[in-house]
Formats: structure tokens, C-alpha cells, sequence
């Protein structure tokens, strides 16, 4: 039922859709295949979205799958359906030295290192607090807290340097437990 099927691809930072499909109200036909090419920036993260209205996925038994392709290279999918059921998200980051840039982009990212800095002030309950800093192309955790398991101290500034590698993508998650965010503290 290839109906059912229908899918986005965003730029992450702004939001901003750059395609998506089915174009016509018609949707996809059964037995197939359609390939979708686009040029996208290079060292800037996409989200490509992929739904299933029914929510069986693409079926491989019926020659149902999707794959994306980064200059050539497949980054994702296979012929087994490529096992979601109503959606799948899948992060798109290339930012490999090799890979010619748009006329548009004009920088050239080094791969030297560069420092960041979290300050977080805790609030009353420090207890309800902890965060992470993850890479998100491999999915490594680079650094959270309260890094010996404890807890903060009430109304404590914590300064917190991190040295992060250039033209990688990180995703920075805080988490208040009892849902009262940071009451009186900042990060």
C-alpha cells in the first residue's frame, strides 16, 4: 500500500523543509521505485522523515524499502524493509574534508578543536538535575552530570569547559526530573 507512505527532509538548526513526497495527491505506486537526489550543504545536519500512515513500514516482502545516500556511499536502509512501522528519523551529517562544498559555501572548517563552556546555576531541589553532551553522528557521550553520580549543591554556579572537535554536530540535553525546569537557576 504505498499510499501510505510519504516522507520529509528538513535542515535541523532552522526547521527549514527542503523537500518532501509524495508531490501529487496520488501518492506512490506499487511496485516502484523512485530516487530522490538533492544537494545539500556540506557540515550542516538534515533530518530525513519517513511515515507510514497504516503503520506496517515499508514490507519487504513485497519489495518495500528505502536507502539514503551520501555522495555515493549508502548511510542507511537495506532491502528488509528497513524495519520501521509509522516513522523513522534518520540524522544526516557529512562533513568530510574530501567532499567539494557548494559555490555558495565559502568556508573551510579546520579539524582543530575548540572550547566550550556550559555554566549552569543550580536552583533549590539540585537533586532533579542532570545533562548530557553527546556527539550526535556516532552517538558518543562526550560529558554529563553530575559526573561522580552525586548531585549539585543548592544555588551552586557550576562552570563546566568542554573541547569539542570542529565540524561535528553535538546535542546538548538537560533534564529536570520533577518537571519544574530550573526554577531560579539558569544554564
Amino acid at each position: 500500500y504505498p499510499s501510505e507512505i510519504s516522507w520529509d527532509l528538513t535542515e535541523t538548526l532552522t526547521r527549514t523543509r527542503i523537500n518532501s513526497g509524495p508531490t501529487n495527491s496520488d501518492g506512490y505506486h506499487r511496485a516502484s521505485t523512485y530516487t530522490f537526489e538533492f544537494t545539500l550543504e556540506r557540515c550542516v545536519s538534515y533530518e530525513f522523515n519517513i511515515y507510514d500512515s497504516y503503520g506496517d513500514g515499508l514490507i519487504s516482502s513485497e519489495g518495500g524499502y528505502f536507502k539514503i545516500l551520501v555522495e555515493g556511499e549508502q548511510v542507511w536502509g537495506d532491502s528488509n524493509g528497513s524495519g520501521f512501522h509509522f516513522f523513522d528519523m534518520i540524522d544526516i551529517y557529512s562533513c568530510h574534508p574530501t567532499i567539494s562544498p557548494r559555490p555558495s559555501f565559502s568556508l573551510t572548517p579546520s579539524r582543530e578543536s575548540l572550547s566550550a563552556t556550559l555554566e549552569l546555576q543550580t536552583h533549590f531541589s539540585p537533586n532533579e538535575i542532570t545533562w548530557s553532551l553527546v556527539e550526535v553522528r556516532t552517538g558518543t557521550i562526550v560529558d554529563y552530570g553530575p559526573s561522580d553520580g552525586g548531585t549539585y549543591a543548592k544555588r551552586t554556579k557550576y562552570i563546566i569547559d568542554f573541547t569539542l572537535e570542529r565540524c561535528m554536530e553535538y546535542l546538548f540535553t538537560i533534564n529536570d526530573y520533577h518537571g519544574d525546569g530550573l526554577d531560579h537557576g539558569y544554564f
